[in-house]
């Protein structure tokens, strides 16, 4: 009972269809987060002097998410994949105790060594740098916005997605980071297509000259123009090809797969595929293809171009997609079930070699080997805190 409460709560009560009406772009700018009221001014960071936690080779982190105090949950990465709890640092924020119907709550980037975690319940952003062999909390800033779920981070540029609700506007804000301090960047806030969205993610391109945000509340995929120093400067919505678009991933080529949780229906879900055009339009290279699964919510891809993985929530499974000329995507199989793993994230080891995910109902990190033909094999399972949301690889 307590798993199928954990689905209920956490996913399908996240998934209601679109209630309110189109608000104009105006009205959007006067809400309490708006980009009017950020122009000319800097978000304010609180620098801390933290514990600092020493890194394996690489690791695997999540966010506790508790109310009580959230907690950076950190796993060392063995040479066979299996993981081995680090322990923990305090975000110096709080969070829900459990589903943000979300992908991204956590994520780094290796070039500039910074991680970003969404603090949710109480609206803001935990800056983490890693120094040498030692990761450590440098700042924590306000998301300038109701409800952080999906953070994304390139060089020294951070974004987030706050989810909002039916009184607070779903929106983006961007941050310099510098020094270990998240900085709000004027012409870096943006509404969303409508005023209440329920979006899922926010990712830079790998290119990083846009950002793509999912509306699951709307259908709809935002395709942001940024720039280098992190001002959005064009911003266009396309229709999504299946219901409910969830998360997604990016292939080193640029190639867009998109989840459809189809509401949670049942064996109903699929993927998307897309490529990004000179013009700034999305074109649609595979439409809907079929999970044979319930819930689609999570996307991860293999460094070498091959495989997407899309984790399933009711069905506790993940899809293996192959990846073909220009994004054509196939379904591939689906993993063996893990019975009442209710999955809420997912991750990739840098080499492609294993896939981690995230699972509400157990609750832990599971380990998956990745064959040469996609197939996935679990070889590990280990605890979180329940409730926790989010799942990064670090290298």
């Amino acid at each position: 009972m307590e798993n199928s409460e954990l689905f209920v709560g956490s996913f399908i009560a996240l998934l209601r269809p679109q209630q309110m009406a189109a608000a104009n772009e105006e009205t959007m700018k006067q809400n309490p987060f708006s980009y009017k009221s950020l122009l000319g001014t800097l978000a304010l960071s609180l620098i801390v002097i933290a514990p600092a936690s020493a890194l394996a080779s690489s690791q695997v982190a999540t966010i506790s998410n508790q109310t009580s105090g959230n907690m950076l949950e950190l796993f060392d990465v063995q040479s066979n994949g299996m993981l081995t709890s680090a322990g923990t640092l305090a975000t110096g924020g709080i969070g829900t105790g459990g589903g943000l119907g979300s992908q991204g709550g956590v994520a780094y980037d290796s070039d500039s060594g910074i991680l970003a975690a969404v603090n949710a319940g109480d609206n803001t952003v935990s800056i983490f740098v890693k120094h040498g062999h030692n990761l450590q909390m440098t700042s924590r800033v306000s998301s300038h916005g109701f409800r952080p779920v999906s953070v994304t981070v390139r060089h020294n540029v951070l974004f987030v997605l706050n989810q909002g609700d039916a009184n607070h506007a779903s929106s983006i804000q961007g941050f310099n980071v510098y020094n270990g301090g998240a900085y709000a960047l004027p012409g870096s806030w943006s509404g969303l297509s409508d005023t209440y969205t329920n979006p899922a993610q926010v990712s830079f391109s790998p290119n990083g000259r846009n950002l793509v945000v999912t509306e699951k509340g709307t259908n709809k995929i935002g395709v942001f123009e940024v720039s280098e120093r992190g001002q959005i400067w064009g911003r266009r919505y396309f229709d999504s090809e299946g219901a409910t678009p969830f998360g997604f991933a990016f292939d080193k080529r640029g190639d867009l797969f998109v989840t459809e949780a189809f509401g949670g229906a049942a064996n109903a879900s699929a993927v998307s595929s897309y490529q990004k055009l000179p013009n700034g339009m999305l074109q649609t290279v595979s439409a809907s293809v079929p999970t044979t699964q319930t819930a689609a919510c999570w996307a991860v891809a293999s460094p070498d171009n091959k495989f997407v993985f899309a984790a399933n929530a009711g069905s506790g499974t993940i899809s293996t997609y192959s990846i073909g000329v220009h994004g054509i995507i196939e379904l591939a199989g689906n993993s063996t079930p893990i019975p009442g793993s209710t999955p809420v994230d997912m991750a990739i080891s840098d080499n492609g070699k294993f896939v981690y995910l995230l699972g509400a109902g157990i609750p832990g990190v599971v380990t998956f080997s990745v064959a040469n033909d996609g197939t996935l094999t679990k070889i590990d399972t280990d605890s979180v805190v329940k409730g926790s949301a989010g799942l990064t690889f670090i290298k």
